[in-house]
């Protein structure tokens, strides 16, 4: 199954980076500087969206994260 139906079936939507969630991102607090986790959060935040990972400085960091 292509991406696009994936999509589609599993009821997931795509969700751009924006310009506030690059900014939310750049203010999060702690050590860890991985840009693409402090994307998610960032994201996870400001989106009130769930992080499905198992990375607990995600939730460290602010993520709403499922997988524990």
């Amino acid at each position: 199954m292509e991406w696009g139906e994936r999509i589609r079936v599993d009821r997931f939507r795509a969700l751009p980076v924006a310009s506030h969630h690059a900014l939310r991102a750049g203010t999060l607090p702690g050590a860890h500087r991985d840009p693409f986790d402090r994307m998610l959060v960032a994201q996870s935040i400001l989106e009130e969206i769930p992080v499905i990972s198992i990375d607990e400085t995600l939730s460290a960091l602010g993520a709403s994260r499922i997988w524990e």
